[in-house]
């Protein structure tokens, strides 16, 4: 999938409050800061789309090759971000949403 098809999808799905999910991980309060509230969906969307092409990339999940991990590193608000996140039947799900180190 392309950048602008992947990030149409996932904003697309970021605008609707059942449309996405956070997949647990035990390091959630530092890693996904979507999923406990510390940056909003339509932060994320920000994110998203100031990604550039060098940006983006996607590969298989490590617990499932049939589904796609897509991983979007832009640079949001001075930072740079790691964004990664998948489809699964009509979700979102987001593994991790944080500036990196």
């Amino acid at each position: 999938m392309a950048l602008a098809d992947a990030r149409k999808v996932f904003a697309g799905l970021l605008s609707h409050k059942n449309s996405w999910q956070a997949e647990f991980r035990s390091d959630m309060a530092t890693k996904n800061l979507l999923a406990i509230g510390e940056v909003s969906p339509e932060q994320v969307v920000e994110m998203l789309e100031s990604c550039k092409e060098t940006q983006y990339s996607f590969y298989p999940h490590l617990d499932d090759p049939t589904v796609t991990v897509h991983d979007f590193r832009p640079k949001w608000e001075g930072k740079r971000w790691m964004v990664k996140c998948y489809l699964l039947s009509s979700s979102a799900w987001f593994i991790s949403v944080h500036p990196l180190k």
